[in-house]
């Protein structure tokens, strides 16, 4: 059975209502194949459908990409009519209360703050002003990107948030304190993005890396936000008509940025994974080195898949 085939199944069925859903994510209908009732399950974010009694199985995000508009009703309806979104506030972001936002709290000029703000946050603040100036980041990245802290946490929170201004994503980094507090806290149960895109929208040719820090100091870059790249995050580079992709791995992720650069190209898109030849991370590099690997990718006019190894000199 082909994908469309499937496609245009699942969605005679959601548009109908013959259907269960299960979680947050996953719906549950008749099989095509075999008819059994109770088997056959589509998993909506991940875009792939699979029955555990006969062999149908397969992945619609190919098909989707051509119909994401009419894809993106089908799943808003689900919200809406069946309640997928368990319990109401189940996969909504949060933005903590009592975070304050490094730039306003440290420039009053910026923003007005309230004295509690500069009571309670300060001493937070100045070290997270630090903590980002020695990982690379400039003073208006530190503005721009709306960084944060929470008292008590001894993390620096880097938000996402949609066109509308809404949270949709975060990630928060330790900076300081006890070994059993985690590295990294990512929002939970959120969609990874394109980490950048809130800020500046990429066109035609785009550099992908794994982490805000590798990002903060790459031109024309996004972060990953991890070492694999999800359907929505392609959808959203064809929908600002990226072409080209450059994808830099850290030093000793050279399979995964090969893999990504692959997947990247069965989407169609011009893709090349980066091998740098040097023992320090692309954020651990700084802004004039990965400048200068980036201003050297951009002269290359490779048309086909191909490996590109860099000497960095450090």
């Amino acid at each position: 059975m082909k994908p469309l085939d499937v496609y245009n199944y699942i969605k005679v069925h959601l548009n109908s209502g013959a259907y269960d859903a299960h979680g947050s994510s996953e719906v549950s209908m008749v099989c095509p194949g075999c008819g059994d009732d109770g088997h056959f399950s589509i998993n909506i974010n991940k875009m792939k459908y699979n029955c555990y009694k006969c062999s149908i199985g397969g992945n619609l995000a190919q098909t989707v990409i051509k119909r994401r508009s009419e894809w993106r009703k089908l799943t808003q309806s689900l919200a809406t009519t069946k309640d997928l979104v368990s319990g109401g506030n189940k996969g909504k972001i949060f933005f903590p209360k009592n975070a304050f936002n490094v730039y306003k709290s440290l420039y009053p000029d910026f923003a007005e703050p309230q004295k509690k703000h500069i009571t309670n946050s300060l001493s937070l603040c100045e070290r997270a002003f630090k903590y980002c100036r020695g990982r690379g980041l400039s003073k208006e990245q530190i503005r721009d990107y709306g960084i944060y802290v929470c008292p008590g946490d001894p993390r620096v929170y880097f938000p996402y948030w949609n066109g509308g201004g809404e949270i949709t994503y975060y990630m928060g980094r330790k900076m300081m304190g006890s070994i059993d507090v985690m590295k990294t806290k990512d929002a939970f149960e959120a969609e990874k993005p394109l980490f950048g895109r809130h800020v500046k929208v990429l066109r035609k040719i785009a550099v992908l890396l794994e982490g805000v820090f590798d990002h903060f100091v790459t031109p024309m870059s996004y972060a990953l936000m991890g070492s694999s790249i999800g359907t929505e995050q392609m959808l959203q580079l064809r929908e600002d008509g990226v072409e080209k992709i450059f994808v830099i791995g850290d030093p000793d992720a050279s399979e995964q940025a090969d893999r990504i650069a692959k997947k990247l190209g069965n989407f169609r898109f011009q893709a090349f994974p980066v091998f740098l030849h040097s023992t320090s991370d692309p954020g651990e590099l700084g802004v004039k080195i990965m400048t200068e690997i980036v201003e050297t990718l951009l002269d290359r006019d490779d048309k086909v898949y191909k490996p590109i190894h860099v000497n960095v000199r450090q």
